[in-house]
């Protein structure tokens, strides 16, 4: 370990590791300091497809395609089942990257990782960052501890913090803040569950609705093969009524005995895991919606996670990081070279990564809002006449253009698209051009389990 770097980075998970891929790759000195030792359990799993030209930029794409299980698109289903609408993103995108991924963290992470050691970033795992000084606007000091716990002194001219929901520095600085209109809490486990099973071989994000007292939703995806992620999602209020509950009948392990119960609870899961066991421990994940003022300065920024994060229903998490932290490393290597131009650089980053959030707030509040359209239904036949088809036209229009990811660089035009919508005369063009044709009316997206799981060909 070096006194001195270019940058420190904390945390090695996507926001970290692609962080310190893109600054080696302009040859700067960089350090990143990593609490765990990878591989390590964690959330977030599903990819959008706008994630593939920045793992190509990266230098990973060819090893997660051999690796990795494909994503063709999306699937609601209504809490009784009783209507489905599937989102292929082949509809919208016609290149390669419509087929998205679905990644075991613990192995994906560790594959960023280990691509940033191999540019040559020097990695230390097991070791905590205890404190940081940016008092010199100029630099930025921190004190690490080994995994033998001896301390050592580190200082950088920049200092990029990517601990995830850890929110390191936000913390530290009191600058995160908790999103008061998104309170809930997440419940999710692997489980044993077979790829030639039917409603698993698709390759689908699945996504089923839960009753408007839980505001919430369950989500599945394969994750490697025979190995299936099934999350839950509920407003906390309904948590801690339930929790009583099972405190009151002496139930020690409360949340694994809930989250199998609200399982049991939906055919279409309980069905669907009927011959199944889970395989590794309930991960449960609260207070997760926040927001995080002031990210950045001349001598620090803070990306992925650590800047912010609302909610997984759209599977944005890791592409906004991967984003985030491209615009950010590319900001702080020009800032390296020209302070002036680096910190303007860097503000055009973050205002890009605030309206990005802001649309993705205003979809969120949306899926939420009981008065919303349910996008399960959105697939059935529509009376023309019907004073809430706009909804429907609206909301079937945005869940393509969203899950496909593009928001990031676009939120402006998409926010600009929600109100040409709001048109009579532009929403019966688009009627014609989308609505009434076939392909957005689809009940699978048409893949083989080859181009779904591709290691299976790497076995034969």
């Amino acid at each position: 370990m070096k006194e001195a770097y270019d940058v420190i980075i904390i945390g090695g998970g996507p926001a970290g590791s692609s962080s310190a891929i893109r600054l080696r790759q302009a040859g700067l000195r960089v350090a990143v300091f990593e609490k765990d030792q990878f591989p390590r359990p964690h959330v977030g799993e599903s990819l959008v497809p706008f994630c593939y030209p920045l793992f190509e930029e990266l230098g990973i794409l060819e090893e997660l395609e051999q690796t990795t299980v494909r994503k063709p698109g999306v699937r609601f289903i209504n809490k009784d089942g009783s209507y489905t609408t599937t989102y292929c993103f082949q509809n919208i995108l016609k290149g390669p990257h419509h087929l998205s991924f679905h990644v075991l963290r613990e192995k994906f992470d560790k594959q960023l990782l280990d691509k940033a050691k191999r540019d040559g970033a020097e990695v230390f795992e097991n070791t905590k960052v205890l404190t940081v000084d940016l008092a010199d606007p100029t630099q930025a000091a921190a004190v690490v501890e080994d995994p033998e716990g001896n301390q050592k002194n580190v200082r950088a001219r920049f200092l990029i913090d990517a601990t995830g929901q850890d929110s390191f520095l936000a913390r530290k600085l009191n600058l995160k803040k908790k999103h008061k209109d998104l309170d809930r809490i997440a419940f999710l486990q692997h489980w044993d569950c077979s790829t030639d099973q039917e409603g698993i071989d698709e390759g689908l994000l699945q996504i089923v609705y839960l009753s408007s007292s839980k505001k919430g939703w369950i989500g599945f995806q394969p994750v490697d093969v025979n190995r299936l992620s099934v999350g839950i999602i509920f407003d906390n209020s309904y948590v801690k009524i339930a929790r009583q509950k099972y405190v009151d009948q002496g139930i020690s392990d409360w949340k694994q005995q809930f989250y199998l119960d609200e399982i049991q609870q939906s055919h279409h899961v309980k069905t669907l895991l009927s011959k199944s066991k889970p395989i590794n421990r309930l991960m449960v994940v609260g207070d997760y919606s926040y927001k995080v003022e002031e990210k950045f300065k001349s001598n620090y920024a803070i990306i992925g996670d650590a800047a912010g994060f609302l909610d997984p229903v759209f599977a944005t998490g890791v592409y906004l990081a991967l984003n985030t932290s491209k615009n950010t490393s590319l900001a702080v290597i020009e800032l390296l070279r020209d302070e002036k131009k680096g910190l303007e650089k860097l503000s055009t980053a973050y205002e890009q990564y605030e309206g990005a959030l802001e649309l993705l707030e205003k979809f969120i509040y949306n899926f939420y809002n009981p008065d919303f359209i349910n996008l399960a239904e959105i697939g059935k036949a529509v009376n023309k006449q019907d004073e809430s088809h706009t909804k429907h036209m609206i909301a079937f229009s945005i869940l393509h253009f969203l899950m496909g990811g593009d928001f990031f660089n676009e939120y402006k035009r998409y926010s600009d698209f929600i109100e040409f919508l709001k048109s009579p005369k532009n929403l019966s063009r688009y009627l014609h051009l989308v609505i009434d044709n076939p392909d957005f009316q689809e009940s699978n997206c048409n893949k083989t389990p080859g181009e779904i799981y591709p290691m299976l060909n790497l076995a034969k």
